[in-house]
């Protein structure tokens, strides 16, 4: 329930605050007994993470949910990966998803 109110919510405002769309997707994270976690709730997170250069967080939801990214979430986890010194990784990333699109 509360992803499909953080959805309405996204859509009807113009400008969007990403510390606060960081807090409040973690709040709805946090929420225990929900029967539904949406992934896309857990890929805007990680894309929110991801631009305000927190690769490091980021990078742990993207390989989570690597099965369901698209290319533009893939080359955001590429890039987490080079921002961090991980070039094996993202060069395996590279290899055997991105160029596979």
């Amino acid at each position: 329930m509360e992803f499909y109110l953080y959805i309405i919510n996204i859509n009807s405002k113009e400008e969007i605050n990403l510390n606060d769309e960081e807090r409040n997707l973690k709040n709805i994270l946090k929420i225990q007994n929900q029967k539904l976690f949406p992934i896309e709730l857990y890929k805007e997170y990680a894309t929110i993470l991801y631009t305000q250069k927190k690769f490091d967080e980021a990078i742990e939801f993207y390989e989570e949910f690597l099965w369901y990214l698209n290319k533009d979430e893939l080359n955001n986890m590429y890039q987490c990966y080079k921002e961090l010194g991980k070039d094996k990784e993202a060069g395996k990333l590279k290899q055997h998803y991105i160029n596979t699109m």
